[in-house]
């Protein structure tokens, strides 16, 4: 994977359409206000919205969608129905990252096959994530807890 500074445009404009529709989503299905990323901000301004509350709240909706899961799969291995869920979510919690910490997007290795399904990001202070693994594992444990990520990467503990 090559670090860019910006990746094209087009693919940044599709992240963050998908992060967007993926917010709505998870308002009208938990009910549970979801911060738009535009909201979040690294400073203390009067409409910012800290990262941490950002991230409660995605947690909170992830849980009960986990919850949905285990309730209706109907045969099915709830694991198979949150798998769709898995990229929307990487996206959302990347663009809280991205407004939040001045993050940057990596832009995929067109060589590898699932290319088209990574989303890797870059930390100002040099650190890469990859946010489909991090958002697969939450999901996929049974209690998602990316709030825990962001203090762990911020260096701030939880209060």
């Amino acid at each position: 994977m090559t670090a860019s500074a910006s990746i094209p445009d087009e693919r940044d404009a599709q992240i963050v359409t998908l992060a967007e529709r993926f917010r709505e989503y998870l308002s009208q299905q938990t009910d549970i206000e979801i911060v738009p990323s535009g909201a979040v901000a690294s400073g203390d301004g009067p409409a910012a919205v800290p990262l941490e509350t950002a991230f409660e709240r995605l947690d909170a909706a992830l849980g009960q969608l986990i919850d949905f899961a285990s309730i209706y799969a109907e045969g099915q291995v709830a694991s198979d129905m949150l798998e769709p869920l898995i990229l929307p979510a990487a996206a959302l919690a990347g663009e809280y990252l991205r407004a939040a910490l001045d993050a940057s997007w990596i832009a995929p290795d067109l060589e590898m096959p699932d290319w088209d399904s990574s989303l890797d990001l870059a930390l100002p202070q040099g650190i890469a994530i990859d946010l489909v693994g991090v958002t697969r594992a939450a999901l996929l444990s049974g209690a998602p807890n990316l709030s825990a990520l962001i203090h762990r990467l911020t260096g701030d503990r939880p209060s």
